[in-house]
């Protein structure tokens, strides 16, 4: 029974002096590439090794060993907290406050140790006094530097990823344990029993447990890293959402640098060039990993650090992965970039062409109010001369020409303004079913008069017209029109108009106006419908400004319809428009009767507030053809106000543009006051927009006429409002 219980005891030994053994090998092997860390472990442990071999061996084997040789087994033995102390320093720096207590207390142990008269043997009978005292300074040298070593271990793990943070707890429980082993025995007596079987087992424990932090097998440090890749498999899908660099680095570099855990990882491009990094600044000494992103976008750089001293297999084969993510994601990345600033330059020229629109239509809005002013005098004392009897024929027909020109400016001034409002998309339009054999009637109606002075007759084949489009009645009727003026301008004399209306190609209805006039080549057909094209026609006598089909297709691209033309040199041409086919209208409710003003007066009073005294003229001239109407001019809106309170005139000719106050506002007076209330208000304006005209017209106006004034449509007006 003796000799198996010394069998054991020699087994256990030998099993602790080999786990002690392994760890200083492995730490040995790794020196290269751990670099100091490494030597320091492998230090603490060989001196441990050594000593474990010196005092358990040769009393097995009962050789006796020199006193000098026990000495510095024993001075091994108590370097092991220091050296594990310096160990610890890697991850943590030491103090300076204790860096050089703890250095002078491991050498005077060591001094003190050799300076020993005598090393006494485990069993020795009576043992001098001093050798208690030199024990207890040995065992709290020892356990003040564990704690410390514990401590520091256990602190430097806190924060830090899983596998660096078990390594550090690994390695501070197994120095505790040792430590244990080492308080619990009886360091000069002789071990036997329990307490011999303890000591070993916890020594063996401990260099086991110290060598599993020191060095993880593969297999646990891939189950270690489960949290790890759990963020990083959550940061690849976020980089490959990314839509900027930034996002890219953002969710890349945090969950590279903590799976592998190093100490700065860096986003370079192609230049070498840092676009992001994370992690500390200064690295030191620590060791650069290179790894190149596909395509030469650039690398990701990795630094190592105290927890991660080299990077294995294991690590560069994560690395290789990231950096392939990254590379897609900054592709994809550099794809949305070129896309987004090729939205922004679109966003950009389309805002600057909105500004130059709108800049181009307040310009057109203001000129043309500037010029409908002085057009109002031509215009209108050339109307007022037309009709005078007091001139000869010659000067009759000058005042003819005076009023053609002043009218082809007119229209030209309406055409511009009327084409930049639908290119600036100011233009209104009201899009309901509409008649076609209505649109078709009012067009050739208006312009039949001017077919007949040149003897051309105009045809209209009603078959298929009696259906509806959706389209704005007013706008396609001035499209129409247009068409069927073409088509008796640039005819010969005695030619034909034809007008017929048959199914479109895409369900809608198509009104075709063909001529007899001399056709345009298809070469030429296309320019037709460009602004101020007319085809070398603008050198001839007929009359035109080059804008009314270019006016014509935007109209009818804004209302989904379209306008086109076939025609052949010599054949004539056919122009046809297109427009989508509606429902007919729901019949609407029976409109009351408008109470018609009983009896009436001879003489009438026309209150004209007009501030222009050219413009004052024109309209007394006009209204020279109603001799029974007094004319009552104002200049300021507050005179027409107390005029319009004091002789309660028939009807007011109201300017918007008043020295002292808007027209607007008087209007909005005359309206409030139950004086003025039921007084008809015709506003006269040189803007021509449909919605100022629609604004006034809310606001209480009874019409609303435009200058330069056309004098059958101002006398119109006024005999209109006027009592019967």
């Amino acid at each position: 029974m003796e000799t198996l219980t010394v069998n054991v005891v020699v087994l256990a030994d030998a099993l602790l002096v080999g786990t002690f053994a392994a760890v200083s090998i492995l730490a040995a092997v790794r020196a290269r590439q751990v670099g100091r860390a490494g030597g320091w472990v492998t230090a603490a442990f060989g001196g441990v090794t050594a000593a474990l071999l010196g005092f358990t061996f040769p009393e097995h084997l009962g050789v006796d060993l020199p006193d000098w040789v026990g000495k510095a087994l024993i001075v091994a033995l108590l370097a092991f907290p220091y050296l594990l102390l310096r160990f610890s320093a890697a991850f943590e720096p030491l103090p300076r406050p204790l860096e050089a207590p703890a250095l002078g207390v491991a050498l005077g142990g060591a001094l003190l140790t050799l300076a020993l008269p005598v090393v006494p043997e485990p069993g020795a009978g009576d043992l001098p006094p001093w050798i208690f005292l030199y024990v207890a300074l040995a065992l709290a040298f020892w356990l003040v530097m564990s704690v410390l070593v514990v401590m520091r271990l256990w602190r430097a793990g806190r924060g830090q990823p899983t596998v660096a943070r078990r390594r550090m707890r690994l390695m501070g429980v197994a120095t505790a344990v040792l430590t244990v082993a080492l308080l619990g025995s009886a360091p000069l007596g002789e071990e036997v029993g329990a307490l011999g079987a303890f000591v070993r087992l916890a020594a063996i424990a401990s260099g086991l447990v110290f060598g599993l932090g020191f060095r993880p097998p593969v297999a646990v440090r891939l189950r270690w890293r489960r949290p790890e890749a759990e963020a990083l498999r959550a940061g690849r899908l976020a980089v490959l959402r990314a839509t900027t660099v930034e996002e890219v680095t953002a969710a890349l570099l945090p969950p590279t640098a903590r799976i592998v855990t190093a100490g700065r990882v860096a986003l370079v491009d192609a230049d070498g060039a840092v676009v992001a990094a994370h992690g500390e600044e200064g690295v030191g000494t620590a060791r650069r990993a290179v790894v190149p992103l596909p395509e030469g976008r650039g690398a990701l750089e990795v630094w190592t650090s105290p927890y991660t001293p080299f990077f294995g297999p294991e690590e560069l084969a994560l690395l290789d992965e990231m950096a392939t993510v990254a590379g897609l994601a900054l592709e994809r990345c550099a794809l949305l970039a070129e896309e987004r600033a090729q939205r922004d330059a679109l966003a950009a020229a389309r805002q600057e062409a909105d500004r130059a629109n709108r800049a181009k239509t307040e310009f057109l809005s203001r000129m043309s109010h500037e010029l409908r002013t002085p057009l109002n005098a031509i215009l209108g004392f050339g109307q007022v001369l037309e009709v005078s009897a007091d001139l000869d024929p010659r000067d009759r027909e000058a005042a003819g020409h005076i009023v053609k020109a002043g009218r082809h400016l007119l229209d030209l001034i309406d055409e511009v303004l009327s084409l930049s409002r639908i290119e600036a998309g100011t233009m209104t339009f009201s899009l309901e079913p509409v008649e076609v054999a209505e649109l078709v009637t009012d067009a050739v109606d208006l312009v039949r008069p001017l077919a007949q002075a040149r003897g051309i007759t105009v045809e209209v084949s009603a078959a298929g017209c009696a259906t509806h489009v959706r389209t704005d009645r007013q706008r396609a009727r001035q499209v129409l029109l247009n068409v069927l003026s073409n088509a008796v301008k640039y005819n010969h004399d005695g030619g034909r108009v034809a007008v017929s209306c048959r199914p479109g190609e895409d369900g809608g209805v198509r009104v075709a106006v063909a001529d007899t006039g001399p056709g345009i080549h298809p070469d030429r057909q296309a320019a037709l419908f460009e602004p101020f094209e007319r085809l070398g026609a603008e050198r001839s006598e007929v009359e035109g400004t080059g804008l009314g089909l270019a006016l014509s297709r935007q109209m009818l691209g804004q209302m989904d319809g379209e306008i086109g033309v076939d025609s052949q040199p010599g054949e004539g041409a056919t122009f046809w428009i297109e427009l989508p086919r509606a429902d007919g209208p729901a019949v609407p409710a029976p409109a009351p009767d408008r109470p018609v003003p009983a009896g009436g007066r001879e003489r009438s009073t026309l209150l004209l507030v007009e501030d222009n005294l050219s413009n004052q003229r024109v309209v007394e001239a006009m209204l020279r053809a109603r001799p029974g109407i007094t004319v009552l001019p104002a200049v300021q809106g507050r005179l027409a106000l107390d005029l319009a309170y004091e002789h309660r005139p028939d009807v007011i000719v109201l300017d918007l543009h008043l020295p002292d106050m808007p027209g607007r506002e008087v209007l909005a007076r005359l309206r409030a006051d139950p004086r003025t209330r039921e007084i008809p208000v015709i506003v006269s304006s040189a803007d021509a927009s449909e919605r100022r005209a629609r604004q006034l017209r809310a606001d209480g106006a009874t019409a609303y006429v435009t200058k330069p004034l056309d004098r059958a449509t101002f006398l119109a007006a006024v005999d209109a409002a006027l009592p019967r």
